[in-house]
């Protein structure tokens, strides 16, 4: 097992292909111990004095882990395609019709870091009064594929995480890292889809939620199929009130003068509420089979854009009321698209992961060199990015942003390779021994929860086989001396 994760992180190091991700032997060592420091972490909070304190590291060492994050060593173009790469050579991908399945959210995490950039004002629909609608924090732009077991259980292995709002000031700086920053949030996922779909060689489908479903993303869709000359078809729910229009009828039309564009508008979730035109199938939702109505209407959508695009309206007959799926894919069968989005709740269980296992939003970076943030400042108030500042206050600021990047994607990278780990491990194995007792029912499939837990328990053990590796000899060079022994400590 823990061969599995030296071996795959080892491989982010020394590429030649399309350049190295980590080009300096001392930070690639930095970043394995990172790896496993996440992997195997006590659930302290902070990030890198967390470090510090999972491998009982000299405290001279916390600049160092700093500095490793802000290094100019780490090229972080080249570590998502160097990771991308790692996934489909290692991973069993979930594919459908032959394309592989991408997810795609946005996580919005509060944030009170006052000398934080990217740490704006973000608003959230709550539906209990409890939590706040307005708060200040960061919103990170989440992409996933999905991957399988042997058995044939479903994971969503993380590919990019990265700031996806505030940082629309720093377009204009030079060497800027956001280049498309002052685009929305969905449109700069769906741009990430044309460097995904290079690298896996394949057609795609991307599940999103209701947000993607606007005229900009539209247009970001069908502008990267045609740069990349693979389909990319989007899957999305459509809300309630968006209207759209059939193809105008030439033959039946009796009027003077040129034709309209388009002809009856309709609205797709009122039309789903009518009894007539149904029909019924068999589907899969969430592992168990079951029936459900249908009926499918090509219609026209956006007001100016007139993209056709398939709707598929279902009556799932169990009391509760019917919903409406939208795709750009003309030829999508109900039965692919009511089991495709059934599986983008993985991306909501991968989140719960990504947050509560591995804290992957516990990073306390922050620059002297940007202005402090006053949350009581107005709404309409300018940020602190837009203010006037020299270069070497935006070469700081820029590597901080770039710490929160390499925080995020080595997360992601830890999340990946213990899903890895999970995917070869049977329900029964010592493993799950665990498991079973602390939750008190059969799970399903192998956690990455239960995998750490059986990484932290074993620690010494694997510390003993693989003490002549460089990675442990590394780490027990930097550790502090071996404290005396109390004799009363089992009795405290």
């Amino acid at each position: 097992m823990f061969n599995t994760i030296i071996v795959l992180l080892n491989r982010l190091y020394g590429k030649k292909s399309n350049g190295s991700p980590i080009t300096n032997i001392i930070t690639c060592n930095w970043f394995i111990t990172v790896c496993l420091a996440f992997i195997i972490r006590l659930g302290r909070p902070g990030s890198c004095s967390e470090i510090i304190r999972t491998f009982n590291l000299c405290d001279e060492h916390y600049c160092s882990v700093d500095d490793f994050f802000r290094s100019d060593a780490i090229h972080l173009d080249c570590l998502y395609v160097t990771w991308w790469e790692i996934v489909k050579d290692n991973f069993d991908l979930y594919k459908r019709n032959n394309r592989i399945v991408l997810t795609g959210d946005g996580v919005l995490y509060p944030k009170e870091g006052r000398k934080m950039p990217g740490v704006t004002r973000l608003h959230k629909e709550s539906g209990t009064q409890s939590k706040p609608s307005s708060f200040f924090g960061v919103h990170t732009a989440a992409i996933g594929i999905l991957t399988q077991s042997k058995d044939k259980e479903r994971y969503n292995t993380p590919l990019i995480n990265s700031i996806g709002q505030g940082l629309s000031d720093i377009c204009g700086w030079e060497n800027t890292p956001h280049p498309d920053a002052n685009q929305s949030l969905e449109v700069q996922m769906i741009n990430k889809l044309e460097d995904i779909s290079a690298v896996f060689g394949s057609d795609i489908y991307y599940l999103s939620d209701k947000a993607t479903m606007n005229r900009n993303c539209i247009i970001a869709i069908k502008e990267t199929a045609e740069r990349t000359g693979r389909k990319t078809d989007l899957v999305t729910p459509l809300k309630s009130n968006n209207a759209c229009y059939k193809e105008f009828d030439e033959a039946n039309y009796k009027g003077v003068g040129p034709h309209p564009v388009r002809g009856e508008k309709i609205y797709p979730m009122q039309e789903a509420k009518k009894k007539k035109g149904y029909k019924k199938t068999k589907v899969i939702i969430y592992g168990k089979k079951v029936t459900v109505k249908y009926k499918i209407m090509d219609l026209l959508w956006g007001d100016g854009l007139n993209a056709k695009m398939r709707f598929i309206m279902f009556d799932a007959m169990n009391g509760r009321p019917p919903f409406v799926m939208a795709t750009t894919d003309l030829t999508m069968s109900a039965e692919d698209a009511v089991e495709l989005y059934s599986y983008r709740f993985l991306c909501e269980e991968q989140f719960k992961v990504y947050k509560r296992v591995f804290r992957g939003y516990d990073f306390h970076f922050w620059t002297k060199r940007i202005e402090a943030q006053s949350f009581m400042a107005p709404k309409d108030t300018p940020g602190k990015l837009s203010l006037p500042y020299n270069s070497e206050s935006q070469e700081a600021i820029l590597k901080t942003i770039k710490a929160y990047e390499v925080y995020l994607q080595i997360v992601c990278i830890c999340v990946g390779v213990i899903q890895q780990i999970a995917t070869k491990q049977k329900l029964d194995g010592p493993i799950m021994e665990c498991e079973h007792r602390r939750k008190g029912f059969t799970p399903v499939k192998v956690s990455e929860e239960a995998v750490c837990r059986f990484i932290r328990k074993n620690l010494d053990d694997i510390f003993a086989k693989y003490g002549d590796t460089e990675i442990i000899q590394f780490i027990t060079r930097k550790q502090k001396p071996a404290p005396l022994v109390n004799p009363y400590y089992d009795l405290l």
